[in-house]
């Protein structure tokens, strides 16, 4: 009896590894830790043999020019440098896949998950049995605009850590995110992957769109554009410094020992909306959101687009700050463009994206909103905080400089310059620009007119 009992447990032990658990066990990776790689996980050889058999989809820019494909058996990647972050690379060895590489892998190789490998190793002996392809996948971005932009990026403020993104509003079609730090993914080997891995001004962050800044003065646009919605009033005092300014959120009273202007800045009086906007007026900004309120004013943000927005009780005790895009506001250079682009589409958010395909649109701002906010962003760069710096180049040119504080030591603040460009027979471009610790907006506005005018004439040929 104990012999039978025994056999049994047996047999149903190899039933159930045999006939229950054999997909789970065929197609179940392995963790595989080696010197001077990522652990990455490795599939059963046979399987892994037939997904080599697949060809994979090539990468593909706007207009039809190759961003990623396979020769001769290895992935590469013509775009080089310009592309590193966004095209991302494939190999397992070194943290792969990386960006559109991971972001579509599914539609590039052919096949869903390793039981789909599992179900063609079992029918590849019959006949008429066919591999899948791997399809193609196209972006929005172009090439040469890519590989341009960086070359300016880098003329432009040869030393430090950017971030360029440019967008065409009437689709939300991203034409171009490049930036510094970079490096050639067809230069990968274990020696630049421990060294990229390990620098400080972490090369691997897709910036454009991963990077996480303080918004500084560019989220001015933001608070503006909440006020005008909520009709909150428009004129208020600015001195240069205030100390103890108080105000009050439901039941609590919150107090901030002093309030200043930055220090090239002289008093401004008493101000409406447009010259404040004009002069970039911290004060004005610290008081018009304290006349919102932290929930108008993190609406307003929600719904342009802004994820990094502190909830209302958390942004109360800093609210000030908030108005002019301090504090615990953060925001990436896409949100920030698309921001730009929101306003150049009559207030109509659309996502930013990277395909193209169905992108549906919402209203967020009135139509009066959005004209009053490209009047006013119109005049910054013709009278303002950009003044002189688009003149000649034949272009209609309406933006935000900012300049924001970091709490890096004595490091500079960083340069923003977000905005929107029109040209010749171009639609609206809408693009934003930093500058890490680049010292001030209008610096970040003479490096976005020297990329703009590499990167245009590029688009004007599509």
């Amino acid at each position: 009896a104990f012999t039978v009992i025994i056999l049994g447990v047996i047999g149903a032990r190899s039933f159930w590894i045999q006939g229950i658990q054999a997909d789970d066990m065929a197609t179940r990776p392995l963790l595989v830790r080696l010197p001077q790689t990522e652990p990455h996980r490795v599939n059963n050889p046979r399987l892994t043999a037939i997904a080599q058999r697949i060809p994979r989809g090539r990468i593909l820019d706007s207009t039809g020019a190759v961003l990623a494909e396979t020769r001769d058996g290895r992935r590469v990647y013509p775009c080089g440098e310009a592309c590193a972050q966004l095209v991302g690379w494939l190999d397992a060895r070194f943290g792969g896949p990386t960006g559109a590489e991971a972001r579509y892998n599914r539609r590039l190789r052919g096949y869903d998950s390793t039981r789909d490998l599992l179900h063609l190793y079992r029918r590849k002996d019959l006949p008429f049995f066919r591999l899948p392809e791997g399809q193609d996948v196209t972006l929005t971005i172009s090439r040469e605009a890519q590989q341009r932009a960086l070359r300016a990026i880098r003329r432009a403020y040869p030393n430090g850590n950017t971030a360029f993104v440019l967008i065409e509003p009437d689709s939300g079609h991203v034409l171009v995110a490049a930036g510094t730090p970079t490096f050639d993914p067809n230069q990968m080997n274990p020696a630049l992957w421990q060294q990229l891995r390990t620098r400080k001004d972490a090369p691997l962050v897709f910036r454009p769109v991963d990077g996480l800044y303080a918004p500084g003065s560019v989220f001015k646009v933001v608070t503006a554009a909440a006020a005008l919605e909520k009709g909150v009033p428009l004129r208020h005092l600015c001195r240069h410094s205030e100390r103890n300014v108080r105000w009050k959120v439901g039941d609590k009273t919150f107090v901030k020992p002093r309030l200043s202007d930055h220090p090239s800045m002289r008093a401004h009086g008493t101000l409406g909306l447009r010259d404040a906007m004009r002069l970039s007026c911290n004060l004005y900004f610290a008081h018009l959101a304290i006349a919102l309120q932290p929930e108008s004013l993190y609406e307003t943000a929600s719904a342009l687009g802004f994820q990094r927005i502190p909830k209302p009780d958390e942004m109360a005790p800093e609210l000030p700050d908030c108005g002019f895009g301090q504090g615990k506001i953060l925001a990436s250079p896409l949100e920030v463009a698309n921001l730009m682009a929101t306003i150049a589409r009559n207030g109509t958010w659309r996502r930013a994206v990277f395909t193209p395909g169905n992108n549906p649109s919402r209203p967020v701002l009135s139509d009066a909103t959005a004209e009053a906010l490209r009047q006013m962003l119109g005049e910054v760069v013709q009278t303002g905080t950009a003044y002189g710096i688009f003149t000649g180049t034949g272009w209609e040119v309406y933006g935000k400089t900012g300049t924001a504080e970091t709490s890096e030591g004595n490091r500079k603040p960083h340069g923003w310059f977000a905005g929107v460009v029109q040209k010749d027979n171009l639609p609206p471009l809408a693009f934003a620009l930093i500058l890490e610790h680049g010292g001030s907006g209008r610096e970040a506005a003479r490096a976005s007119r020297k990329i703009l005018q590499q990167v245009l004439p590029v688009l004007q040929k599509r």
